[in-house]
């Protein structure tokens, strides 16, 4: 008895030291799972608000380029006395009738413009640094308030070394008409000559920058290259404001909140890169996520204190762990072991089930007990169940957007193409006739972009459908040759086909075309007139190479990795001439992969580039 008692003792005493030792390896791993998921999240957060930041950027240039677009503009600066300004003795500016006749349509017009868009001041500065129009706050400046001394500002010289469609954006500075801490949106207006007598102008308050970082939990900030804090999510900045007031006058530095710059890995941060960092504050680890913004080289920063990771659910797993060991401990030795033995066979079986679940095609698992792991089992299934319906509803509800945006698009590009019919419309001036083409333009981009939009949708949900026909390879380049010559004239590009093969392949045609048209497009769009572009199908062994040649600007070896990435924007800067929605190619490679074959790039900085991608001869 004896020996027995002292073996259940060293028994107990065993578990309770495994069970110790397990209990603080639980708290460790829980502790980092938590921290990790929650640094993605951050990440993530981070992400989004550098996408609404971008977003405003992006709106602004096209408000401001929409706004110049009207020909009032040049017609106004077109007239003599428009460039020939006259003062009275008061050295306030005089104008003509038809000065201001246009004067009064351009006004309008931009107090329309203002409604659109959360602007503070309007103008329009010509050469000498004249005002010709101001809008403050919507309220139109008269004659007598109108500056001639604009040359001083920090953003004239640099608004008229742009060109047109290209917008600059000044540094933030306070506006001596708001007293508020703006910053600004330039772009010039150009005559059909090429000159430049003005720009137009506007100013967007600061605080409209931190309503884009505001976040529910920590603190997100944005610092600029000398240390300060530009926009904070808890702003704290009391100062009062002024014309002429420096940054340092007005924005806290970055030491202010403990925090060294040595923390930032901020050197050779390259744009939309992200890193995570920490720092201790108070004695608490605060997790920080950063990247770099194209505005000004500015350093998006998220922070987040360990206390808001880490919550009351550690004293609650605990409790919940120390009242198991307890029990186990009562239990026995023999107790624990059945048990084991019960629990751990049906674990292993739905774990090997649950590592065959494919996550692109979630079925059940079917699997039957008597014991409580069916509890677990039915909680899966119930939670597959729900992620289909939740994969489901966000597929239809995509089909239904998708499908309610394309709607409308095909009556207005009808109505815009019978409006170009003489026939049946009338003749139409000149200006008319821009408008139109300008419509459906933007018309026929909005429908390629929602195209794009649902190949995306269906490779992702692996519902791309394929038709998998015979046919012949050198004929389909010429017939893709054929349709795409008219495409080279506005830029007088010459366009090669260098396909010498008749070789018979099964696959899908119509999808392979579809690759070719957008790598040759884009080739279109990066290559200067009197370029060159070359197309061709190569037959090797089992498969065909196919690739689209250029000798247009080429793409950056830092670059080229993440070119088929989704979203991806060779150009980020706020000078970028190439638009796009960064989902062509990242679809290519979907449709390349899906019909078995691999996709690539070669290209050198200034020389060109080529695309190739490959397609087995037969799709197994």
């Amino acid at each position: 008895m004896l020996i027995r008692s002292r073996l259940i003792i060293l028994s107990s005493l065993v578990i309770t030291i495994a069970i110790i030792t397990v209990t603080y390896i639980v708290f460790q791993e829980f502790e980092r799972f938590v921290t990790e998921a929650k640094v993605k999240e951050m990440f993530n957060e981070l992400s989004a608000r550098e996408d609404k930041i971008a977003a405003m950027h992006s709106n602004a240039r096209e408000y401001i380029l929409f706004a110049v677009a009207n020909p009032i503009f040049k017609e106004y600066f077109s007239l003599p006395e428009s460039r020939e300004n006259l003062y009275d003795d008061n050295h306030i500016l005089q104008f003509t009738n038809r000065q201001i006749e246009l004067k009064n349509e351009m006004e309008k017009w931009i107090y329309n413009f203002q409604s659109y868009f959360r602007v503070d001041e309007t103008c329009l500065i010509d050469t000498t640094g004249q005002e010709h129009a101001r809008l403050v706050l919507s309220r139109i400046a008269p004659p007598e308030e109108l500056s001639a001394d604009e040359e001083e500002t920090p953003f004239f010289e640099p608004s008229f070394e742009r060109n047109k469609g290209e917008v600059y954006v000044a540094y933030p500075y306070v506006s001596p008409d708001t007293n508020r801490w703006v910053f600004a949106y330039t772009t010039p207006i150009v005559l059909e000559d090429r000159s430049k007598p003005a720009f137009f102008h506007f100013e967007m308050p600061l605080e409209v920058l931190e309503e884009n970082i505001k976040v529910d939990k920590g603190r997100m900030y944005i610092l600029d290259s000398r240390g300060y804090i530009i926009a904070d999510s808890e702003r704290k900045n009391k100062h009062d404001i002024y014309y002429g007031q420096r940054p340092d006058e007005y924005f806290a530095s970055i030491d202010t909140i403990g925090l060294d710059t040595t923390t930032l890995d901020i050197e050779g941060l390259a744009i939309g890169e992200s890193k995570y960092s920490y720092y201790y504050k108070d004695g608490e680890i605060h997790h920080l996520v950063y990247s770099k913004l194209p505005t000004f080289d500015w350093v998006l920063v998220y922070e987040l204190p360990h206390g808001n990771i880490i919550s009351a659910n550690i004293d609650e797993l605990s409790i919940l762990v120390t009242v198991t060991a307890s029990l186990i401990i009562i239990g026995g030795v023999f107790a624990t072991y059945m048990i084991g033995v019960r629990i751990t066979k049906p674990i292993r079986i739905l774990a090997d089930e649950c590592k065959r679940l494919d996550a692109a095609d979630l079925k059940q698992i079917n699997i039957r007990n008597n014991d409580e792991t069916q509890q677990v089992v039915n909680a899966i299934n119930d939670l597959i169940d729900r992620v289909n319906s939740i994969e489901r509803q966000k597929e239809e509800f995509s089909s239904m957007i998708t499908h309610e945006l394309k709607t409308p698009l095909t009556p207005i590009i009808g109505w815009s193409q019978a409006l170009k019919n003489k026939k049946i419309m009338g003749e139409l001036t000149s200006k008319q006739l821009r408008a139109i083409n300008a419509i459906q333009k933007n018309a026929e981009r909005l429908r390629r972009l929602i195209g794009d939009i649902l190949d995306a949708q269906k490779l992702d949900l692996k519902k791309m459908k394929f038709d998998y026909k015979k046919f012949n390879v050198g004929e389909m380049m010429n017939d893709l040759y054929a349709n795409l010559k008219s495409a080279m004239k506005p830029k007088n590009i010459e366009f090669i086909n260098a396909t010498d093969i008749q070789t018979i392949i099964r696959s899908d045609r119509n999808r392979i075309e579809q690759v070719l048209n957008n790598m040759i497009f884009n080739a279109i769009d990066f290559v200067e007139e009197n370029g060159r572009i070359e197309i061709a199908a190569k037959d090797y062994d089992k498969h065909i190479l196919f690739y689209v040649k250029d000798n247009g600007i080429g793409i950056p070896k830092d670059k080229q990795a993440n070119l088929f990435k989704r979203f991806y924007q060779i150009d980020t800067s706020a000078k970028r001439k190439h638009g796009g929605s960064g989902l062509g190619l990242s679809i290519c490679k979907g449709i390349v992969e899906a019909l078995g074959g691999k996709i690539w790039v070669e290209s050198e900085e200034g020389k060109g580039s080529i695309f190739y991608f490959t397609i087995p001869k037969v799709r197994r």
